[in-house]
């Protein structure tokens, strides 16, 4: 069984806390968000293995962001929620509840000048036993 997989989700990431998508009207937000989902959608057939746990088992997800300025560290998880919401969709993990048991890490690096790498880095992998855990 794999143990984890990573793949790279590429496009400009935008706040939607506060900037042009926080005043922009429903359709243009659902748009965006739409065309996230359809680029790990992509992402994500060059990456999947059969073999990957079942979605019901807690996995460690951790999501990488490079941006060209740092961000408030509130602003990430929101800009990057469609990602998220997507791994759900594909039946990657049963939930992006705490009931659900998924663990949820943010990080960013922040990459200027032309041709500099934008995008979402994703990477899952089996939560590891808490304390007595087997």
């Amino acid at each position: 069984m794999a143990d984890s997989v990573s793949f790279f989700v590429p496009g400009k990431l935008e706040s939607v806390t506060n900037g042009r998508l926080s005043r922009a009207h429903w359709t243009t937000k659902s748009q965006w968000a739409n065309g996230w989902k359809a680029r790990t959608v992509l992402a994500l057939r060059c990456f999947w293995r059969d073999e990957f746990p079942p979605a019901s088992v807690p996995k460690r997800v951790t999501f990488a962001a490079y941006v060209g300025a740092p961000w408030d560290d509130d602003n990430l998880p929101a800009a990057i929620k469609p990602v998220r919401d997507q791994l759900v969709h594909s039946g990657l993990l049963s939930g992006d509840a705490p009931r659900d048991g998924h663990t949820f890490v943010y990080r960013q690096t922040v990459c200027r000048g032309l041709g500099a790498k934008r995008g979402v880095e994703v990477s899952i992998a089996p939560a590891s036993p808490g304390p007595g855990g087997s």
